[in-house]
């Protein structure tokens, strides 16, 4: 969660609250790891992400144990 300037200009007086949630789940099949990741996110700034308004991601993909 964060506050930021209202208008997101840094001229505005007034605040308002925006927040983020980030979901990962996966699950281990032999050395495969396929997952699933869902991203919540009001509108506002979040560095590393594209997008100002509010905005819903999903992803999905594997990831490989290599030992």
């Amino acid at each position: 969660m964060w506050t930021q300037p209202k208008g997101q200009s840094f001229t505005d007086k007034k605040s308002e609250l925006g927040g983020l949630l980030n979901v990962k789940t996966s699950y281990v099949i032999n050395e495969i790891l396929p997952y699933l990741e869902i991203e919540i996110k009001s509108k506002g700034w979040v560095m590393g992400n594209v997008f100002l308004e509010d905005n819903l991601s999903a992803r999905l993909g594997f990831s490989l144990i290599v030992d």
